[in-house]
């Protein structure tokens, strides 16, 4: 039986599982997706943008807290595009289109894991 390549997925959601009239109408996953050997390349990657983005230390690095501005949504995603081995996935789920039927409707768990099972598929 052949081995399997462990990867790391850095994962990211927007959205609500909800199906409710106050529900967002998307649920969406934006998934990095690395090989372990390249881990260590993503990590200092990261921590150059931290530095370079003024992140201080202990808080997140968010998209809209400190990349909100062209320029810097380049940088950023100029840097992740040189880093070797990595996928960047993104999975959005329309809500409306879901069967009536679904189980997903009914059990957030299932429309939870069917959205990451897309985002984590092949890679």
């Amino acid at each position: 039986m052949p081995t399997r390549q462990l990867v790391r997925a850095y994962i990211d959601e927007t959205g609500d599982r909800g199906i409710s009239a106050s529900a967002s109408p998307y649920f969406s996953f934006a998934a990095l997706v690395i090989a372990d050997e390249q881990e260590a390349q993503m990590r200092a990657a990261m921590s150059q943008l931290r530095r370079d983005l003024k992140v201080p230390p202990g808080k997140a690095l968010h998209w809209k807290d400190h990349v909100k501005v062209y320029p810097r949504r380049q940088y950023v995603a100029g840097t992740l595009a040189q880093l070797q081995d990595v996928k960047i996935v993104y999975v959005v789920v329309e809500k409306a289109a879901i069967p009536a039927h679904a189980g997903m409707r009914r059990d957030q768990v299932i429309f939870y894991n069917f959205a990451a099972g897309i985002a984590l598929g092949p890679v």
